[in-house]
């Protein structure tokens, strides 16, 4: 995995883990953790697309079974021209979750902050 898959995000969260661990981090350390992170990230997300596409082929398939015997030939076209797009459909399609370019450490902290504005404060 290049560097150009390890975005800000993975490499604060290695940053993270290792103070949190204890552990006197250098960016020899960062780097390689922050290089697990993105691996996983990367195979969480194709996990999901996975699941998102082969649900939606389900439900595809579910509704064409009741409705191809009352179906005219056009609707019998569009159906699989439907089913072919998704299943032609890339990671970024189905997830909408990879930009397509990493979030800088600025948009990330941003992100965090938002997030814990918006939590109810534990008083």
């Amino acid at each position: 995995m290049d560097d150009s898959h390890i975005w800000s995000v993975d490499r604060v969260a290695a940053s993270n883990l290792l103070a949190s661990l204890g552990i006197e981090h250098h960016d020899e350390q960062i780097a390689t953790v922050a290089t697990h992170f993105a691996q996983h990230r990367a195979n969480a997300h194709e996990w999901a697309a996975d699941r998102a596409q082969s649900n939606i082929l389900e439900q595809l398939s579910s509704v064409a079974e009741d409705s191809f015997q009352s179906r005219d030939e056009k609707w019998i076209d569009g159906y699989l021209c439907a089913e072919q797009s998704v299943i032609t459909m890339g990671l970024d399609e189905l997830l909408g979750t990879m930009p397509d370019k990493a979030p800088s450490k600025g948009q990330v902290l941003r992100s965090m902050l938002r997030q814990a504005r918006a939590r109810p404060s534990a008083r």
